[in-house]
């Protein structure tokens, strides 16, 4: 061959690129290659990825020199599009109130229908559709590789890869691990692993690979979707072409079943306690309170306006109006920024207009894998399989997870919508081909529209977290400059957040309250906006107003710790004992569910009552509910200590402090609630077990303080040296297990301790 018919690199990158399915394979490779907390969130940064990759990819249809001519079903648009626009109703029902996150949400929806619309009109067959799944099985590899990785560099740390999170990890791999099982059908490989063809191969070693990352992430939802979704695909395939095996499938997964069941139960009777396995803890209420809480939320906006719901990108501002007053009390999140379920937040955004568009999309997928699971040829009956199979798991996953609503998952999703409707090509009826200027119209016209919203959106957060960086470093100063100059030109919730936050450490009583009245306009009641309001008013010496507003905020969060200190504060300054007695015994529930002692996870699991006819404490440790019962006289000796010890010097209070601390200490260590709870009779010599108990405190102390130093950004070396003190915590605990109940014993010494130093601030501010 000559030279000049040599084809240059040029041409040879555009030849790459022109063959679709290298094309739409490498920006899947592409969004799932890097992470970066650049833009505050990693999603975010994602998102910003597909934009400029789906760039990419819309101006290859300007270089291809033929057009080619591909049939699409109107269905296959019109379900997933009216997911979209019956989401838009509902804004005007909240007259965008409660739409903080719209723009980003929209830029989301319309990018990722571009994505679906571009494979309809490029992977025209289920060959190149194939190919394409080479490219997942790479990805697949990379997520296993890093994992690995993190794995052994940062023990104990759970992996992420890529995706920022392992729960956004788990949540794309389980969508595409079914796709790569049915190409590359291990069990049918053994002895001739070297004569099968190369994609299988490929996507063989991802499977392992992604099954490994899965495995170290040790997302349980995913898990559990996943290995629903393989058995109703071994269903299926038996089902169809061997009825006998079906029949001895079902039977063995009734006895595996039974096992489990079985299993399960001896351990939660006689095993390990729940929060000594991820797993296990699935089956205490308590893991589910992170759950519960926005979905509580979710409901209960959705019941506000179940026909239209509140618009796209409300989920986030309705949480804040809409969350049980308790959350404080039963869960240390302050916010959600999703549901945390999909179905929740669509009924959210749109209420049972978007749950019919909804029901009529998975409807249409459903018929669409009817009917390709019934194609003559094998491989096109495994590819749909595989590819219901990950939709599934996405389904499944989804009704608990916020992982489908980030870009490493969704990208998938619709990707797999797309050749699932694809795969059907031979049977449609009454399709349309759209022509080059068509596509390119609605491309770029979709492209504009989402550069539109999203480009300011990354250039504020972009800016938020250059100043944040600078916030917490030595240059402290210049990054609440920063953060100001921002403020002048965006309605960034977080950038007005953390700037109050700063003005509270300034002592920017002034400032402080016109931020709080800039963030309350944006999502009202918004994370601590209430209490900043109480905040400013103190700062500026308006007392009175400022008991008012703290009492405000505590009608929407009972038992926010930081406004109940403030309130009692407060009460004591004004001299309100009655409101004294109220807040202090909130602080005291507050505490009891932080050491974990309820004894269950709702608002009455512990009752705490201040009596006027006893002067000792009571404990009653029912099954239902610990109940604390406070002396009167004690508590009123506190308030009136609280109004003298005020007036006291700095030193002479300090002096107070501590012995305070050690009477109380006495006094309450006394009671036998608090006695360690033997297993049988005591030791003979205690001295040594009363050494490694209080070893095991160090450790949490120590412990305490490293979580303090956490900063906005991960820092893999202080994680690493925080699960190092966990686990030599975690051995001592398991020393001291067989002669005591050792859970319930700490629990209640870190009550103990921790309300002991509550009421010390509380009453020697000055110390």
């Amino acid at each position: 061959m000559s030279l000049h018919n040599t084809p240059s690199l040029t041409q040879k990158t555009l030849r790459f690129f022109q063959q679709p399915a290298t094309g739409l394979g490498f920006f899947f490779l592409w969004i799932n290659l890097t992470y970066s907390h650049a833009f505050y969130q990693v999603n975010s940064y994602k998102l910003a990825l597909v934009w400029v990759g789906l760039c990419g990819l819309v101006l290859t249809l300007f270089l291809k020199k033929k057009e080619t001519q591909i049939e699409v079903d109107p269905l296959w648009l019109a379900a997933p599009l009216l997911l979209i626009l019956t989401r838009q109703p509902g804004l005007l029902h909240s007259q965008m109130a409660f739409n903080y996150n719209f723009a980003y949400e929209l830029a989301s929806l319309i990018l990722a229908f571009l994505w679906f619309f571009l494979l309809l009109i490029q992977l025209d067959d289920q060959a190149k559709i194939r190919v394409f799944f080479g490219w997942v099985a790479v990805v697949a590899i990379l997520s296993g590789v890093w994992s690995l990785v993190e794995f052994i560099l940062t023990p104990g740390a759970y992996p992420q890869a890529s995706y920022g999170h392992r729960n956004y990890m788990s949540g794309a791999l389980i969508q595409g691990l079914p796709v790569l099982i049915a190409i590359a059908r291990p069990w049918e490989a053994f002895g001739n692993w070297n004569q099968l063809p190369f994609l299988r191969k490929l996507c063989g070693y991802g499977l392992v690979f992604g099954l490994i990352a899965l495995f170290l992430a040790q997302t349980r939802a995913a898990i559990f979707a996943l290995g629903l979704a393989l058995w109703l695909m071994t269903w299926i395939r038996l089902r169809q072409f061997n009825r006998q095996g079906l029949k001895k499938f079902l039977l063995g997964s009734g006895v595996l079943f039974l096992l489990a069941l079985l299993t399960l139960g001896l351990f939660l009777l006689f095993g390990p306690t729940h929060t000594s396995s991820r797993f296990l803890e699935l089956f205490s209420a308590r893991a589910w309170i992170g759950r519960w809480i926005p979905w509580q939320a979710a409901w209960s906006s959705f019941s506000a306006s179940p026909l239209w719901g509140w618009g796209l990108g409300s989920s986030y501002s309705l949480f804040f109006t809409y969350v049980t007053p308790y959350a404080a009390l039963l869960h240390q999140e302050s916010s959600y920024n999703h549901a945390h379920s999909e179905l929740l937040e669509l009924l959210q955004e749109g209420g049972l207009l978007v749950f019919a568009a909804y029901l009529f999309l998975w409807a249409q997928l459903f018929f669409a894998a009817k009917k390709a699971l019934l194609a003559q040829e094998n491989e096109a009956r495994w590819l749909a399989l595989g590819i219901a199979g990950g939709l599934f798991a996405y389904l499944v996953h989804s009704l608990v997870s916020v992982s489908p609503r980030m870009v490493v998952s969704f990208i998938p999703y619709w990707a797999w919508m797309a050749f699932l409707f694809r795969l059907n090509q031979p049977r449609i009826n009454k399709g349309v081909i759209p022509s080059l200027p068509a596509k390119l119209g609605l491309s770029l016209g979709i492209l504009i529209l989402a550069g539109s919203l999203l480009l300011p959106w990354l250039k504020d957060q972009y800016r938020f977290v250059q100043a944040q960086e600078k916030i917490f470093s030595p240059q402290r100063a210049k990054g609440y400059y920063q953060l100001s100059q921002l403020l002048k030109q965006s309605r960034d919730i977080y950038a007005w957040d953390l700037a109050a936050h700063e003005q509270i450490r300034l002592n920017l009583g002034t400032e402080l309250g016109k931020s709080t009245l800039v963030i309350e306009s944006i999502i009202p009641h918004y994370r601590e906006n209430d209490f900043h309001k109480a905040v400013a008013l103190v700062l500026q010496q308006k007392f009175s107003a400022a008991y008012d507003a703290i009492r405000l905020a505590l009608k929407y969060r009972h038992h926010h710790l930081p406004s109940l200190r403030l309130a009692i504060n407060l009460a004591i300054e004004q001299n309100q004992e009655k409101d004294f007695q109220l807040y202090l015994s909130n602080l005291t529930q507050k505490i009891a569910f932080d050491a974990r002692l309820a004894k269950s996870y709702t608002p009455t699991g512990v009752q705490v009552y201040i009596l006027a006819s006893s002067n000792d404490f009571l404990i009653q440790d029912q099954k239902e509910a610990l109940i604390l019962e406070l002396p009167y006289n004690f508590i009123h000796e506190l308030f009136e200590a609280a109004r003298a010890y005020r007036r006291l010097p700095p030193g002479f209070a300090q002096n107070q402090q501590e012995k305070f601390k050690r009477n109380f200490s006495g006094l309450i260590a006394r009671h036998r609630y608090f006695q360690p709870p033997w297993k049988g009779k005591p030791p003979q010599d205690l001295r040594p077990v009363y050494e490694k108990i209080n070893q095991y405190f160090q450790l949490q102390t120590a412990m305490a303080r490293m979580a303090q130093k956490r900063g906005p950004q991960p820092d893999a070396k202080l994680e690493a040296h925080l699960q190092k003190t966990e686990r030599e915590a975690g051995q001592i605990a398991t020393e001291l297990r067989p002669i005591m109940d050792w859970d319930a014993f700490a629990q209640r010494q870190k009550f103990i301790a921790e309300w002991m130093n509550e009421l010390a601030r509380l009453l020697f501010p000055l110390a």
